[in-house]
């Protein structure tokens, strides 16, 4: 989002926000500073002055935080500064920044996680996002009034959150009372910060595994209902109070003749974006970089050459280990999957060991006894616990 198309949402100063109000003398103190009366002190001091009085006023006199809220809320605590002079907030940590004649407005405010006293110069995505919940402005609405994604909106909103400037309601994303809770009381447990759509948007796919649980000839997604249910997983999720992923998937989620489109789709609307999917020519996986980078690309693998060609096809093995050293040079976070079997188990750690720096996360699942998965064994439970504690005894080296 370029701060020009910003700055047309902005007025000059955030008037929705309190600024100091210094007892008498404080202010008086102040006052003589910048009275002229005092020779060889530096013009910017008065205004340096009024921030310090600040931060020591809501250090001494700190705000009452609300146990939660219900709607984005600026916090209670926060004051806006108009000074002449860039630079204010660093000089207060560190004397030797350098003070530039330059009009800008200092937040001043206490972290509603520790209490401690936060100095910053706001930047335009700050007063933006202090202006969207003033007014109480849907993030669709600025999105139309700016000329930007809805998710570009959305992310300063989430960032002014992050930063201590904003409120949020908890989630709302919670395990019915009825749910089994066994042993386990903490709360925490039974709710979630995050709502994350594993997406099959087609079934077509360049493999055919021996253990694909889905080779139906259900039709590819239609872009028109990819759109729509994007739609409603946004109004979902702010209305669960949630942040967002969408992980496509397939079949082959790349070979989806509308997948560019439908990855930018949910890339505008906020949300993260991951794939699950098979090795791809590089220039497929720029164009999706392009329009964001991935949280992670997730390839499979079944074991070593032999074994993981003999499930997978001739030449797999090799093309995947080619694409995760493409996905590296790209700087994509990369994982691979292994399905685990009875004919597999005893290859996962010589695996990992081919996998050492290759990739960034390497894990199991297990087989789905279904489809043509139903042709292959599982792993007997009897040996599942020493192959765990081997596999964790690895995992701490590798």
């Amino acid at each position: 989002m370029s701060q020009p198309t910003l700055d047309r949402m902005l007025p000059v100063t955030c008037s929705c926000l309190p600024g100091p109000a210094p007892d008498m003398v404080v202010g008086e103190f102040i006052d003589w500073l910048g009275s002229g009366s005092v020779a060889d002190i530096p013009p910017w001091l008065p205004d340096l002055a009024r921030v310090e009085a600040c931060r020591q006023r809501l250090a001494e006199s700190p705000p009452v935080f609300p146990d939660q809220v219900e709607e984005l809320t600026i916090n209670p605590g926060l004051e806006l500064i108009q000074v002449g002079w860039s630079g204010l907030a660093d000089r207060l940590t560190d004397p030797g920044t350098v003070i530039e004649e330059s009009p800008c407005q200092i937040l001043v405010f206490p972290d509603p996680r520790t209490g401690e006293i936060q100095v910053r110069e706001a930047s335009v995505h700050d007063l933006l996002a202090l202006k969207l919940v003033s007014e109480k402005t849907d993030s669709r609405q600025a999105a139309a009034e700016a000329g930007v994604s809805v998710g570009a909106i959305d992310n300063v909103l989430h960032a002014a959150r992050y930063h201590g400037l904003l409120l949020a309601p908890p989630s709302r994303l919670i395990r019915d009372p009825g749910f089994p809770r066994g042993e386990i009381t903490d709360p925490a447990r039974f709710t979630s910060p995050t709502f994350t759509l594993q997406w099959h948007i087609t079934q077509a796919c360049d493999l055919h595994c021996r253990h694909c649980y889905d080779r139906s000839d259900r039709v590819a997604l239609d872009l028109d209902e990819g759109i729509r249910i994007l739609d409603d997983l946004y109004d979902f999720c702010r209305q669960k109070q949630v942040f967002t992923q969408v992980t496509f998937t397939g079949g082959n989620p790349l070979l989806h003749p509308d997948f560019n489109t439908l990855y930018r789709e949910a890339a505008e609307r906020g949300f993260m974006t991951a794939v699950l999917g098979n090795p791809m020519p590089a220039h497929r996986i720029r164009e999706m970089i392009a329009i964001r980078r991935p949280e992670f690309y997730q390839v499979s693998l079944e074991g070593l050459r032999e074994h993981n060609d003999y499930i997978r096809g001739p030449g797999h093995f090799d093309r995947t280990l080619a694409f995760l050293d493409l996905l590296q040079d790209l700087d994509v976070y990369s994982m691979v999957m292994l399905t685990l079997t009875r004919a597999n188990i005893d290859q996962v750690l010589d695996l990992a060991e081919v996998l050492r720096d290759r990739v960034n996360l390497f894990t199991f699942n297990r087989l789905a006894m279904v489809g043509e998965g139903a042709e292959l064994a599982s792993v007997e439970p009897d040996r599942f616990p020493a192959f765990l504690e081997e596999y964790m005894a690895a995992a701490e080296k590798n």
